[in-house]
């Protein structure tokens, strides 16, 4: 009876369920009190890392149950993530003699579950038959959530917003700001995509996404809609080369154009004050790898470059995905990303997010994202 439950599609499917609401529950009660998920009450945030706790252990028993038989790709980049780590972490107990859990951090524990409930995904009895459901479910999600946005800064409300207890602007609705942009950006490009003819309300929800992005007040998602637009209407090499000089060139002269545009806003004029032109287009990531590099140079050796081990995310969190990714896992995991990826598709559409995450960082270690946009890609 265990073993059925545990390797049924429909246990999935009700695990997906139950993370949407809890996704959407904890945004709405951040969202109105204005809250960092740090400053949360520790009672939403227990309750958020035991269901979390509860799904990461039943889906270990259910690859268990169905003798690895799951996606390679997700295998591989699952089991590269947690041995690396545990490996790490039993060399620290060796060490120092005591157990750190910087290894085994919130970052690996999300990253990996993410990977590993993929995985299961469609492997499991009539899996793809629920794809459809949880696309339905991810798009009443979205739409009610850009719908929210929307009303919240025609009426300026002081809820919802993307930075909580901020001068800076933006709203992301009930969905923190990373999941926003990601599952916004999901279902923009899965109607342009599509097929046929576009009604009249194809055409107001599509609206509906793309304002939605803009204010969510994100660089992320600028980029976002950037290449999509780059991607959607650079339909030949000409038009392609196009668009990306003219964006090469805004990029070489950011630092002519930029201090008229920040002077729309009072935070940007801030930033721009203390940190300069590129501190203001890098979000400080610029500094954050300049130390990642000093790190490479002062202190690793050849075991790191392909297991990592000096670099965790408590330490240094660069949030530029790839370098991440070999920061804290080495050559062995930053390779076997890269393979699930490119297993999920290869059309470069498709990979927006995973292009975006590049600049922002926040993909991976959001699992209900990741797991989202994987099923839509697959």
């Amino acid at each position: 009876m265990m073993k059925r439950f545990l390797t049924s599609s429909k246990f999935l499917y009700a695990s997906i369920l139950i993370l949407f609401s809890l996704l959407i529950i904890r945004g709405i009660i951040l969202g109105l009190y204005d809250l960092h998920s740090y400053d949360e009450m520790i009672i939403i945030k227990l309750f958020n890392r035991y269901i979390y706790i509860l799904a990461y252990i039943i889906s270990i028993f259910s690859l268990f149950y169905i003798r690895f038989k799951i996606d390679k790709a997700a295998l591989f980049a699952w089991l590269s993530v947690v041995l690396v780590s545990f490996f790490h972490e039993l060399g620290f107990v060796f060490q120092k003699g005591s157990i750190s859990l910087k290894f085994f951090s919130d970052y690996t524990a999300l990253v990996s579950f993410g990977v590993l409930f993929f995985g299961l995904w469609d492997k499991f009895n009539g899996g793809s038959e629920f794809d459809l459901k949880v696309l339905r479910v991810f798009e009443i999600v979205v739409i009610s959530n850009c719908t929210l946005v929307l009303i919240s800064n025609a009426l300026d409300l002081p809820v919802f917003k993307s930075y909580p207890d901020s001068v800076r602007w933006g709203y992301s609705g009930f969905l923190k700001r990373g999941y926003n942009v990601i599952f916004s950006t999901v279902l923009l490009i899965d109607y342009l995509n599509s097929k046929g003819s576009w009604d009249k309300m194809k055409l107001l929800k599509t609206v509906l996404v793309v304002l939605s992005i803009i204010i969510s007040g994100t660089k992320a998602g600028l980029l976002s809609l950037g290449m999509i637009f780059y991607f959607h209407y650079g339909d030949s090499m000409h038009k392609r080369i196009l668009l990306a000089l003219s964006g090469l060139m805004g990029i070489v002269f950011l630092p002519y154009w930029i201090k008229y545009l920040i002077k729309l806003s009072p935070f940007w004029s801030a930033a721009y004050d203390q940190y300069g032109p590129w501190g203001v287009f890098f979000s400080l990531r610029n500094e954050n790898l300049l130390e990642f590099f000093n790190l490479i140079k002062n202190e690793y050796s050849y075991i790191n470059w392909f297991f990592g081990g000096k670099i965790y995310p408590e330490r240094l969190w660069v949030e530029i995905l790839p370098i991440d990714l070999f920061g804290f896992y080495g050559l062995v995991g930053f390779i076997a990303f890269i393979n699930l990826f490119r297993s999920v598709s290869q059309n470069l559409k498709v990979l927006i997010p995973v292009f975006v995450s590049f600049g922002s960082g926040s993909f991976v270690n959001a699992p209900l994202a990741f797991i989202i946009w994987a099923i839509w890609a697959k």
